[in-house]
């Protein structure tokens, strides 16, 4: 049973010497969470990041990766099984509070990477206090490439004998979309960060914003838009091609998903999905550019009634709890984009 695992040793003897940052000693250290949905990029942006910074000054923190190191969560046996329940639920989280916690003691820069938030909000205040600069990066993929690239790598990685493969639902990915928007209300409101920035998955730049004034009065430098930012970028256009591509990798891994069994995919999922992406793919709104001259007014309203039900989703969420801008919010957006193509505005 889990209860008879020592957590800690295997934090001492395993997750410590792997992954603790070697060195601090940084004047001004930052903490950036690279975060977003599964599947939309953050551990490649990460990597690019680190790169960037410094790995030998930089505390990477990549819970995936701690998964991975626990061998003995991954025999395939029952007991393993419901140990790795245990461990990424409850265990996994403390082990990553208690890098940053060395992070913090020898003042490392951190790198972050949050699929889910939790208690990103109260960590990033926290540190904030202790004297990082925190930033929040949100990477804007689609969900369905997304669910795509994390059915590949689980495929691959089982085909190999890897069973630290992370094995993502649809409905669990979905959800998890819906509570970023939600987390980026908050932040920008709050100015609880000294950065938001938003991303496509190739790591390109979409919006940006930081904290001015002095702790007492302080501002964002530019209008807050990192949410609506997230909602339009997850909403981009797809070409003919990307979307047939989309289409072919689905219908290359669906038998080969069916087949495995796996309760994180069960029938009923896999048969969802096949619905809905075979339902965007026939969507004209799919390609719909927001910024193209002389929209076809169809095409246009259809696009807009999507980003609505978007909104609706993300107003839904679990995530969401005193928030009571967050409607008058998405009903900006929704004006901004129908006047920017040329709809009648309600």
């Amino acid at each position: 049973m889990p209860d008879d695992i020592d957590w800690d040793a295997i934090y001492s003897d395993r997750v410590h010497p792997a992954f603790a940052a070697p060195q601090g000693g940084q004047p001004e250290p930052r903490c950036v969470f690279v975060t977003g949905h599964q599947g939309s990029g953050k551990t490649t942006y990460l990597q690019r990041l680190l790169a960037d910074i410094g790995p030998d000054h930089t505390q990477s923190i990549v819970p995936d990766a701690l998964l991975a190191r626990v061998v003995e969560l991954h025999d395939g046996s029952p007991r393993a099984t419901e140990a790795y329940t245990a461990y990424r639920a409850t265990h996994c989280a403390t082990h990553c509070e208690r890098l940053a916690d060395h992070a913090v003691a020898q003042r490392s820069h951190i790198l972050w990477e949050r699929a889910i938030p939790g208690n990103i909000e109260r960590l990033g205040h926290a540190l904030r206090r202790l004297g990082y600069r925190v930033d929040c990066v949100v990477l804007a993929t689609p969900v369905e490439e997304s669910w795509i690239g994390t059915l590949s790598r689980s495929l691959a990685a089982q085909f190999s004998g890897d069973r630290s493969a992370l094995r993502v639902g649809w409905s669990v990915l979905a959800e998890t979309a819906l509570r970023w928007p939600a987390v980026l209300d908050r932040v920008e409101t709050a100015r609880l960060f000294n950065r938001v920035a938003v991303l496509d998955r190739d790591g390109n730049l979409c919006f940006e914003n930081h904290v001015i004034g002095p702790p007492d009065g302080r501002r964002w430098a530019e209008t807050p838009f990192a949410f609506e930012s997230l909602m339009v970028e997850r909403a981009r256009p797809r070409s003919d091609a990307a979307l047939a591509s989309l289409l072919a990798s689905w219908e290359a891994l669906h038998p080969r998903i069916a087949e495995s069994r796996q309760p994180a995919w069960p029938d009923a999922e896999l048969q969802a999905f096949d619905r809905h992406l075979r339902a965007l793919v026939a969507d004209p709104a799919a390609r719909f550019e927001l910024d193209q001259p002389g929209p076809d007014p169809v095409v246009a309203a259809a696009w807009i009634a999507r980003l609505g039900a978007d909104l609706a989703a993300v107003r839904s969420s679990p995530e969401v709890h005193d928030q009571p801008g967050l409607a008058a919010r998405a009903g900006r957006l929704i004006t901004l984009v129908s006047e920017i193509a040329g709809q009648p505005i309600r």
